[in-house]
Order: structure tokens, then C-alpha cells, then sequence
């Protein structure tokens, strides 16, 4: 998850905190003693409970494939996430996609580890804290999909959203590390049930001056006890529809530092204001 002090992030500062996250796994971090964290406020996740969450990874010559964000499982080819976990993270080194996992320290056999392909960004996506914050990963293999790895359900075409959703995600439970700089990752999946927030309460605590637009969700409590924070990043943030079956409707984009501010809302891309970017990339890729 990208962070702001308002809404307004310097790009560097951000490219800091992916650094200095790097700079602590690539030493012997990973898996380290932060792990037994979790998403703020959250609680475990059930193995298999989740089967379209993957762990984006990034790995320097072959060595440790460090977790860098979340992402959805589109089809056996394809994982949404968010633009800003392409564009500021590495260009150094590789990318993968982990799928089938819950404890990071665990090989359960279900995991399935693959490199990505391409990493495609929307084209009006500036960088940094900004609309427009989504893109696609193309697997250079096809995941084999079933109990543990399975495609999310897409929303209706500029739907929106209202009530409870469900976010889940490795993300890191030091929500007062106002820096970014120290991110207690867990080793097994995290979730928490979030309340949305409406779009104009949402920009009355943001400002008209933030990047924050009719596109975005916004997630509560007001308080900031439960929110994502740094790792949790492109992860999915979902709502159970009336046949019980889950729908992807937004992805972690950007909040406050640090990220268990009180009055200052959890924003995430709104997946439905996005359908064609995905279907036309998938298309032309």
C-alpha cells in the first residue's frame, strides 16, 4: 500500500520505503522475525479460503523471492494488481507470482511459484500516488488452476459497490512505523471485514486537492484500527454477492502515514471503472 501524509505522497519518499523494505529482506530477513503480524486489525485466514489472492515476488540473481504486493487471479494467464507495484518497485532483477500459498513458511504443495511475463500498467497512470493505479501481470506459463489457485470473479461495469467487504493480504501490522521503513510481514494470510465509505465523506476527509477520484473505493473504520498497510499493495478487496460467491471490487491503492491514522480513509482502485483497460490488454497480450 502506498502512503500519504495527505494525499500528495513525493514520489521518492515512497520509492524509500520499497527500498529500504528490499534492503532488510535481501540480507536473511526473509522469512525473518517480523513475521506474526498481520493485516491491521485483522486476524488469519483459512488455507484455501482465499484461492485468487497471489503474493507478487521479486527476486535478485535467483536468490530469495522476497513478497513485494498482492494481486487476483483473472484467469490461468493473467493477475491484476495495482499500477504502483510495477512502477515503483525494481528494475532490477525478476518477478513472480506465488499462487496457492498461505504460510509463507510452510511448503504446503499447493504453491505455484512462476515468473511474470510482461507487466503491463494503465497508460494514464502517472506513477506514485494517482488514479488510474492498476495493472496487469502476464504469466509466462499457465497457473493450473483448482482448490487452492482459481480465477475472481469480475464486477458489472461501473458498479458501486456499498456495505461490507473483505480484504486479505500479507501486509504489515505496524501501522505507527511512520516511515514505511520497518514492515512487519506475516507469514500466513491475513483478512479483516471493512465498511465502505461513500465517495464525497471520503474525499471531505482527503480534500479536493488529493489524487482521489469517483473511480477509487474507500474503506472505514473511521478510527483506523483496521485498514492494509505496506505489502498489502494491488491485493483484493472483495464483496460476497447474493449467491455467495465473491466479486473483486477494488485493489489496495494508497493511504495515510502512518497507515492506522484515524479520518483518514484506506483508498482502492474501483475494479469496475476498469473493465475495459483489462479486457482490451488481455485481448492484445
Amino acid at each position: 500500500m502506498r502512503s500519504a501524509t495527505r494525499a500528495h505522497l513525493p514520489k521518492m519518499i515512497f520509492q524509500l520505503i520499497v527500498v529500504a523494505a528490499l534492503a532488510a529482506s535481501s540480507a536473511d530477513a526473509f522469512p525473518g522475525n517480523n513475521y506474526g503480524a498481520r493485516v491491521i486489525g485483522g486476524h488469519d485466514a483459512k488455507r484455501g479460503q482465499f484461492p485468487y489472492q497471489i503474493s507478487m515476488k521479486w527476486s535478485l540473481l535467483g536468490l530469495v523471492k522476497q513478497h513485494m504486493c498482492g494481486g487476483s487471479i483473472i484467469n490461468e494467464n493473467w493477475i491484476l494488481t495495482a499500477g504502483h507495484c510495477v512502477t515503483e518497485t525494481p528494475k532490477l532483477g525478476k518477478f513472480y507470482v506465488d499462487a496457492g500459498d498461505f504460510d509463507f513458511d510452510t511448503n504446503e504443495g499447493s504453491e505455484q511459484v512462476i515468473k511474470v511475463d510482461k507487466r503491463i500498467t494503465h497508460p494514464q497512470y502517472g506513477g506514485g500516488v494517482n488514479f488510474n493505479d492498476i495493472a496487469l501481470l502476464k504469466l509466462s506459463k499457465p497457473l493450473k488452476l483448482g482448490e487452492f489457485a482459481q480465477p475472481i470473479r469480475l464486477p458489472a461495469p461501473n458498479a458501486i459497490p456499498t456495505g461490507t467487504v473483505t480484504l486479505s493480504g500479507w501486509g504489515s501490522r505496524n501501522g505507527h512505523d511512520s516511515a514505511g521503513l520497518n514492515p512487519q510481514l506475516p507469514s500466513k494470510l491475513q483478512t479483516v471485514d471493512l465498511p465502505l465509505m461513500d465517495y464525497e465523506t471520503c474525499l471531505a476527509d482527503w480534500g479536493s486537492d488529493s489524487p482521489l477520484r469517483d473511480t477509487n473505493l474507500c474503506t472505514g473504520p473511521p478510527d483506523g484500527t483496521q485498514t492494509p498497510c505496506q505489502g498489502d499493495s494491488g491485493g483484493p478487496l472483495v464483496q460476497i454477492e447474493d449467491d455467495g460467491k465473491p466479486t473483486l471490487v477494488g485493489l489496495v491503492s494508497w493511504g495515510p502515514v502512518p497507515c492506522s491514522s484515524p479520518n483518514h480513509p484506506a483508498v482502492y482502485t474501483r475494479v469496475s471503472a476498469f473493465l475495459n483497460f483489462i479486457n482490451e490488454t488481455i485481448a492484445n497480450n
